[in-house]
């Protein structure tokens, strides 16, 4: 593992030559059953002289296949890590059909999800050493959430564009958050939200979608293409609706105040899916908190 950084010239071969033969090697994989009975799927690399655990909680769509460059550095850097897939992503349990679509009940089921990943899969594993939380977008508000619950369980936190608030293209939180609950009420949270795809686009363009780098974008979409159960692209009614919630829990100065431990949050520029200014609210909130602004990042 000379090289840790990957560069985007030759990205492609680099990942199939070379990142994912080394983690096929090293990959363990497991399912645990929710508390609703769900099957949840997850990925560990566990490395006997590791300096601690890193717990990644991914985003909107994407799934731990996404992360195996970032876990390859991780690895690379002394690290145990460890991978679930949420509900109604990659290889875990959907609750509705067909599969582009994504639906959840409540966000606190993916909280719990990922506590019981991290009792019974990632803490076991790390023996004693300190557990850090990775979480991205959809996958950093669930992280958020689990350090606000559990806010003495990880030595260190970064999030990356959070979704402390989704976009929602003008309207007010308020009346947005009372339109999916209206929705919901006459039983249409399981349908797809309205403008957004009713099946998978095996073509989508690098120009629209939200990656800052063609090669990386190419390289996880072909995947896309090959595997069904990566092909996510559309959130229900229900999942919007739970989505908009979620911002009152962590904007509750009692919740996030509590949270200790140093929490780094990297910033995209130009985000098109959440509000940057929930961002900034949120981390003022933490006590260690530190907001990093990566500039011309999607």
């Amino acid at each position: 593992m000379e090289q840790i950084r990957i560069q985007a010239e030759g990205y492609a071969d680099i990942m199939r030559e070379r990142v994912e033969p080394f983690l096929a090697g090293i990959r363990q994989e497991g399912f645990f059953e929710a508390k609703d009975g769900l099957r949840i799927h997850y990925e560990m690399y566990v490395r006997p002289d590791s300096r601690g655990g890193v717990v990644i909680s991914h985003g909107f769509t994407e799934s731990a296949e996404k992360f195996r460059e970032v876990v390859y550095r991780f690895y690379a850097e002394g690290y145990s890590v460890f991978v679930i897939d949420h509900r109604g992503h990659g290889q875990s349990g959907r609750l509705v059909e067909p599969w582009f679509l994504t639906h959840v009940y409540n966000f606190a089921d993916y909280v719990e999800d990922f506590e019981q990943f991290v009792d019974n899969v990632a803490a076991p594993r790390c023996e004693g050493r300190p557990l850090y939380l990775f979480g991205h977008s959809m996958g950093g508000a669930i992280a958020a959430l689990a350090l606000m619950r559990r806010p003495e369980r990880y030595a260190r936190a970064v999030l990356n564009a959070p979704m402390i608030q989704a976009r929602t293209n003008g309207i007010p939180l308020r009346l947005a958050q009372v339109m999916g609950r209206v929705l919901c009420a006459v039983g249409m949270s399981r349908r797809v939200m309205f403008g957004f795809a009713k099946e998978f686009e095996p073509n989508e363009r690098f120009e629209t979608s939200c990656s800052a780098n063609v090669e990386r974008f190419r390289y996880y979409q072909a995947k896309r293409r090959a595997v069904p159960h990566l092909r996510n692209c559309s959130p229900t009614i229900g999942w919007v609706r739970n989505a908009m919630d979620v911002t009152d829990v962590l904007l509750d100065p009692a919740g996030a105040g509590a949270v200790s431990c140093p929490v780094l949050l990297l910033q995209a520029e130009t985000d098109g899916s959440v509000i940057n200014e929930a961002q900034d609210a949120f981390i003022r909130l933490m006590p260690n908190g530190e907001l990093l602004q990566v500039a011309g990042s999607k």
